[in-house]
């Protein structure tokens, strides 16, 4: 018997595989359409079976089909995997006669195959992932131009496929960098673990979070920032050559797997030197247009098998590392489990000033509406935080936020965020505005705790603001994780009748199954998107597509940061009905929205 061809699977292959697991859990309509090509396939051949076999990690997953039900078969054994090695059209006329298959199972047992004609099937990348088949228990007589038809009706599946390409980008990639996005280092990093727990080595994970980034944005623009991030991503990447990945997995934080280890794992010194090396090379002075700006970066490092088994106890390992970086006064690497060093003067004493700036009342709260982009009403009104400092002015949330997060102040202050929106919001109700909708952004670590619908419930009850006027804003970096846990409370949320948003939707951790998952109301498309889709065909495209996405779940959309009218008129031609942004109205104090509300009120 001459053994079957067992195809290798490359690095390439790992963009083909996202391709099907977008079309897996998206595209109801893609399915539709794939069952009416095969069942087409087997209607001009009168084949007694027809599918799409596409083959994923070791296992063939057949998409659509008609005809006998195939069994479960290892990936060596299945005929798409011959297709896929030799990525050309197989026919086998008489699979008996064959030295290849007569002894394959599915010939020689159920359903006893004796003819087979397959054509290839590739992602927009590429490469082979797949075939387009007809199989039948009787010899048949083909030629190759008989089987023409047949690669036609392939091209047309590949076409479906070429049509997900840019939105897959949205689920699975960074758009600013290319970067893998943190479902998909998630993904690698396990699959890194397999293969390391299998040859007994070790690897290690780095976070890096690049230090004062708000402060690059806020100065010098969004564009440069996106710019210095891009050049960022360049070099560190330059640093891990071909030993591992690099991804984005937030907005200035970057994951970087170094595979580059022996059984031994790498030392304390090594790592620590690594680490350094990452340092010194960010450090070079950054050109973009007139300006020259130099990065400093926070690093936290753990490791496999030590500090963790699975890539989200490395993660959260990692991640813990980085805080004591940070905690130390940045622009240092640390290492998971050694000494918590002590915490800079400058963050001990803002952590205690926002302590007491809750006891003083400092906080406040800046009001930015949300506009129907057709007839020009107020639909919503965002709560933001800003900070009235005795010595230091008006302060925005990037000057203390971070600190309230690593300290968990972020809980009491968001407590409170509740509670004065829905008194405000009330008092919008009385003076005439019937239908406000106030919308409060919720922090991660706010949001797991117990008491979370205890504090909505209380805000609602006190301010006499009925449920549905109360609008609660998460990140997707919420939704990771424990998802039996957050189902639960946001299903507890939407009973009380409060409404859930989407908020920064696509900015790197998107996994569209969330919105099937998750009973949102609202979907926020990030500002990020709306800024470069006017720069850009594919950016253009992504916004298009989740416009489409949002409509097709009948998901309220609106999308964030509309700074000029041709932004405005290219989101009115997508379809897109709401829009929040600084060329309608910047923030403001409790007083100016007030005004602006009764102003925008029908007489």
């Amino acid at each position: 018997m001459q053994d079957l061809i067992t195809p290798t699977l490359n690095q390439n292959h790992s963009r083909g595989f996202l391709a099907l697991r977008y079309l897996q859990f998206l595209d109801k309509g893609a399915d539709q359409s794939i069952q009416r090509i095969v069942s087409l396939a087997q209607e001009i051949y009168q084949a007694q079976i027809a599918h799409v076999s596409l083959v994923e990690n070791q296992q063939p997953w057949y998409r659509s089909g008609t005809g006998f039900h195939l069994p479960d078969i290892p990936r060596e054994q299945c005929f798409c995997a011959q297709v896929i090695q030799q990525d050309r059209l197989l026919m086998v006329n008489d699979a008996m006669a064959h030295e290849l298959f007569r002894h394959h199972p599915m010939v020689a047992g159920e359903p006893g195959i004796r003819s087979y004609c397959g054509v290839p099937l590739h992602a927009p990348s590429g490469e082979c992932i797949g075939s387009l088949c007809i199989m039948d228990t009787q010899v048949r007589d083909f030629t190759e131009l008989d089987l023409k038809p047949l690669c036609l009706l392939a091209e047309v599946l590949e076409g479906l496929l070429d049509q997900t390409d840019d939105a897959m980008n949205t689920v699975y990639y960074d758009a600013l960098t290319g970067l893998p996005n943190r479902m998909t280092v998630l993904d690698r990093l396990n699959m890194a673990i397999a293969r390391a727990g299998i040859a007994r080595q070790s690897l290690s994970v780095f976070t890096i979070n690049i230090d004062n980034f708000r402060i690059i944005n806020h100065s010098l623009g969004y564009r440069v920032g996106d710019a210095f991030l891009k050049v960022v991503a360049d070099r560190l990447q330059s640093c891990l050559g071909g030993n591992g990945f690099l991804g984005r997995i937030c907005g200035d934080e970057f994951v970087m797997v170094n595979t580059s280890v022996t059984t031994g794992g790498m030392t304390t010194t090594t790592l620590q030197e690594f680490a350094n090396t990452l340092l010194r090379r960010l450090e070079d002075t950054i050109e973009i247009g007139a300006h020259e700006i130099r990065a400093t970066a926070s690093i936290g490092i753990s490791q496999f098998p030590q500090d963790g088994m699975t890539a989200n106890k490395l993660l959260e390992c990692a991640d813990g590392a980085l805080t004591k970086s940070k905690l130390h006064g940045r622009n240092m690497a640390s290492l998971y489990k050694t000494e918590v060093p002590v915490e800079s003067v400058s963050r001990i004493e803002l952590y205690n000033e926002m302590t007491m700036a809750l006891q003083r009342s400092e906080f406040q709260l800046y009001y930015q509406p949300e506009f129907d982009l057709e007839t020009g009403a107020i639909v919503s009104v965002e709560a933001l935080l800003r900070w009235q400092h005795p010595q230091l002015g008006l302060l925005g949330p990037a000057d203390f936020l971070d600190v309230a997060e690593d300290t968990g102040l972020i809980v009491p202050i968001g407590e409170w965020v509740i509670q004065e929106a829905c008194r405000e919001a009330q008092r919008w109700r009385m003076e005439g505005f019937e239908n406000s909708l106030v919308a409060v952004n919720l922090s991660a670590l706010q949001f797991k705790r117990s008491n979370l619908e205890q504090v909505v419930e209380a805000a609602l009850q006190q301010s006499g603001l009925p449920a549905r006027s109360l609008e609660l804003e998460l990140t997707e970096s919420i939704l990771i994780g424990d998802s039996e846990c957050t189902l639960a409370r946001m299903a507890r949320l939407k009973a009380s009748g409060v409404r859930l948003t989407m908020d920064d939707f696509g900015t790197g951790y998107s996994n569209l199954s969330y919105l099937g998952s998750f009973a949102f109301d609202k979907l926020k498309i990030d500002q990020c998107f709306i800024r470069r889709m006017m720069q850009s065909e594919d950016q253009h495209v992504i916004v298009k597509t989740i416009i489409q996405l949002a409509q097709n779940l009948k998901l309220n959309l609106i999308a964030e940061g509309i700074e000029t009218p041709m932004q405005l008129q290219l989101l009115q031609d997508m379809g897109c009905k709401n829009g929040q942004g600084y060329l309608f109205a910047r923030p403001m104090p409790a007083a100016s929205i007030r005004e602006l509300i009764r102003e925008r009120l029908p007489s």
